[in-house]
């Protein structure tokens, strides 16, 4: 005896169900959003002079995190049309560290940085031993919190402190 199989359309309204249950409102999307931007236009910007002494406070914080061993040629990329303001460079980890680890906690530091205006870091992530199996990969993270509790958890931008 051959089994019933669910109509689509029945499927389709289940997930759509799912879907509502868990997400945001789009009130709350927008307000969070929202929200963000005024944090982040309360923080005067840095850039004319390439936010030498605060990308020099976020690299310093950047290198305590557990499992990196330094960041080689940190840089800070101006806004462009096409693309936000980012720090880049090169991160080198712990032979065991996986690079995708690290993406939260540099965020966070990224938003709690002076660093003004950021809206990435974008870090080359290598193993200190060279042929480790780890290779190569690219970490890059949104220097935003995604969620009203993440905003709660890492405070406002502008108070990251020099380690020490």
């Amino acid at each position: 005896m051959m089994r019933p199989v669910p109509r689509r359309s029945s499927l389709v309204v289940s997930v759509v169900g799912l879907l509502a249950l868990t997400a945001c409102s789009p009130s709350e999307t927008s307000s969070l959003g929202s929200e963000l931007g005024d944090r982040e236009d309360e923080l005067p910007s840095c850039a004319a002079d390439a936010c030498t002494e605060e990308v020099a406070v976020l690299v310093a914080a950047l290198a305590e995190l557990p499992g990196v061993v330094r960041l080689v040629e940190p840089r800070y990329r101006e806004e462009q049309s096409t693309n936000g303001a980012g720090l880049t460079g090169t991160v080198i980890v712990d032979s065991g560290e996986r690079c995708e680890t690290l993406r939260e906690p540099a965020a966070e530091l990224g938003w709690t940085s002076s660093v003004s205006p950021l809206s990435s870091i974008r870090l080359q992530c290598e193993a200190e031993e060279p042929g480790s199996a780890q290779g190569s990969h690219h970490l890059f993270t949104e220097v935003r919190p995604t969620s009203r509790e993440q905003l709660e958890q890492w405070g406002d931008r502008g108070t990251l402190r020099p380690p020490g």
